[in-house]
């Protein structure tokens, strides 16, 4: 499970996009009802686990319905040693910098072909 959700997160990370439940839950055969929050939270805690304590975090690019930032990306941050427990707007923010070193590290580079 933690192996098709981290596939599907590198997979958007490197379109430059953001991804719901649906989409992970779907890369690992299942459906998003399938997993409760606390399961949900644990797969993210696992995948951004792998990638030590100054990785980059592929949780920030998960999204609940309407875009919004997922409720349990604060306790994500907590069970990672990351500063947590933060304000809303400190939070938006943490969460735009991860998305946005996310992107950059799977960013693919220029292809600038043979001149």
């Amino acid at each position: 499970m933690v192996k098709a959700v981290r596939g599907a997160l590198v997979s958007a990370a490197r379109r430059q996009v953001c991804v719901g439940w649906h989409t992970l839950a779907e890369a690992a055969g299942l459906k998003a009802d399938d997993l409760s929050d606390l399961a949900r939270t644990s797969i993210l805690v696992a995948v951004d686990h792998a990638a030590g304590p100054e990785g980059v975090l592929l949780s920030s690019l998960v999204v609940s319905s309407g875009n919004a930032p997922v409720p349990y990306f604060d306790e994500i941050l907590g069970r990672l040693g990351r500063p947590s427990g933060l304000r809303p707007i400190e939070l938006g923010q943490v969460r735009k910098t991860e998305q946005a070193r996310a992107f950059a590290a799977y960013a693919h580079p220029p292809d600038h072909g043979s001149d």
